[in-house]
């Protein structure tokens, strides 16, 4: 088991070079915050979010004051079980994008994490988790067991085309999922 030790956020303002406009929006500043998680043994996975000008030190606060507290000690390998944590402990807000927003920074830290500890490359990864291959999947699968089922098959066998399957860490994570 490998527990979230550490947690580093930051927030990086990218001003854009070319002033961008629509009929109803600025491209003002690029607000991107940053997470970084480390689990007790140093493997990381970092992710990020980002808005067009406002909401991003919204984004940045939720993270820093609710969010990122309650992944300290947690086992960084269960993805959904934190997912669903956070998401029920921000049940008052879930609806909204900035809480979506700082979600997606932390999910994508887990699954850059899982990445990492399964010796994938991250694109490999989410190519097996691809939103348009899930919703394909699941409709020809018929239940969102069957498709978990079919998505850690698919994950192994191409992990295992990698050479990347061999770590005894990598495969007791895929029978977790």
């Amino acid at each position: 088991m490998a527990n979230i030790q550490q947690i580093q956020l930051q927030l990086v303002n990218l001003d854009p070079k070319v002033k961008r406009t629509d009929a109803i929006q600025s491209f003002v500043t690029q607000e991107t915050p940053i997470v970084s998680i480390i689990d007790e043994d140093g493997q990381t996975g970092i992710g990020y979010t980002y808005t067009i000008g406002t909401g991003g030190s919204s984004v940045f606060y939720l993270l820093k004051d609710h969010l990122l507290p309650q992944l300290i000690g947690r086992n960084a390998e269960d993805i959904e079980s934190i997912w669903e944590d956070l998401h029920f402990h921000t049940h008052a807000t879930a609806v909204g994008a900035i809480t979506s927003l700082a979600l997606s920074a932390i999910d994508t830290a887990l699954w850059i994490y899982a990445a990492n500890m399964l010796d994938c490359p991250s694109g490999n990864l989410l190519e097996v988790l691809n939103p348009k291959f899930l919703f394909i999947a699941q409709k020809a699968v018929g239940s969102t067991s069957q498709l978990l089922i079919l998505c850690k098959t698919l994950l192994l066998v191409k992990l295992k085309a990698l050479g990347a399957a061999r770590s005894r860490s990598a495969l007791l994570m895929l029978q977790r999922m």
